[in-house]
């Protein structure tokens, strides 16, 4: 029955730590740490519409997922071992006369038990391996969305500049509108005081004129 357990949690394992193996090269490629420096600038590095903020919170996830598989696995070591101690015992009580048929056993057990065990090491040794590299992804990803940011900045500062030279343009033209308004409202007020002046004398000699002429 340990056997078996030792088994099926070995197994429930290894598709486990594959699972979480795939979203960190997932993330590897999406940010584009899957290829040389070189390559990437080739290839164009990144996609610019990537939530890297989504992705590095999913990588540290994976990062404490691994960080459990490996309690998991060395609690899964010490059952092995655990095991093969107690097929010892078993072989020991037993008499003369089974015996033979219970080293037999004991053979097979000891050899799937063995097996096992150095399949949780394998992962074991395999998970602290993909964690230091989900810790670099994690790293990188935190870069990117820096240089993201102050391109971001960058780009609100450019626009920002832009905006102010335009204001200064609007302000110029409001100043040179403002400035002829002001002269053609002088100008109306002459023409209006010359109206005045000249209106009364106008109007009496219209009122005085010959109808005849």
């Amino acid at each position: 029955m340990p056997l078996l357990t030792l088994q099926a949690i070995t197994i429930s394992m290894q598709r486990w730590v594959a699972a979480q193996r795939h979203q960190v090269k997932e993330a590897q490629i999406k940010s584009g740490f899957h290829y040389y420096r070189d390559a990437m600038l080739q290839s164009g590095s990144y996609a610019e519409d990537i939530d890297f903020g989504k992705l590095s919170a999913n990588v540290c996830g994976v990062a404490a997922n691994m960080a459990t598989s490996e309690l998991c696995l060395r609690g899964l070591s010490d059952l092995a071992a655990s095991i093969l101690e107690q097929n010892t015992l078993f072989i020991c009580g037993q008499t003369a006369i089974n015996k033979d048929e219970a080293e037999r056993a004991s053979h097979h057990i000891e050899r799937n038990v063995r097996f096992w065990a150095k399949e949780c090491d394998f992962m074991l040794q395999g998970i602290v391996s993909w964690q230091h590299k989900a810790s670099i992804v994690i790293q990188g990803l935190f870069n990117l969305i820096a240089q993201r940011d102050q391109k971001t900045n960058i780009a609100i500062a450019r626009d920002s500049k832009i905006l102010a030279e335009q204001s200064q343009k609007i302000a110029y033209e409001s100043r040179m509108i403002a400035e002829e308004s002001k002269r053609d409202s002088t100008s109306m007020k002459a023409i209006a005081a010359v109206t005045i002046c000249f209106l009364p004398g106008t109007f009496v000699a219209v009122s005085h004129a010959d109808p005849n002429f």
